[in-house]
């Protein structure tokens, strides 16, 4: 498990489970048949994490939808990042939840 925040908020018992960076590019055919391909040395980031905490804890989360802040994980540090995924599952104890939260940030 990771100590792992974003905008602040702690993300509870956050485990990553996903980090890929992604290779940008745009991509065209043209009329004559050939590829046309735009990219550059930049690459994309994405995290996903998998979290088990309360309600209370999932609903601070939820609220950063839209905002833009900086994760922080492993006392590494990526800025002008977004939420791009949320998910929520019931655990056996109604008290606690599992939830995933994914990760875009915007290189511009």
């Amino acid at each position: 498990m990771t100590n792992t925040t974003f905008g602040g908020v702690l993300l509870p018992n956050a485990s990553k489970i996903d980090a890929t960076p992604s290779i940008l590019m745009n991509e065209s055919t043209l009329l004559s048949g050939k590829r046309f391909i735009q990219t550059n040395t930049n690459l994309g980031f994405s995290s996903k994490f998998r979290c088990f905490g309360t309600y209370a804890q999932y609903q601070a989360i939820r609220a950063l939808i839209g905002i833009s802040g900086s994760l922080v994980t492993n006392q590494e540090t990526f800025t002008k990042c977004y939420i791009s995924g949320l998910s929520v599952q019931e655990s056996d104890n109604p008290s606690w939840f599992h939830f995933s939260v994914e990760f875009k940030q915007d290189t511009t």
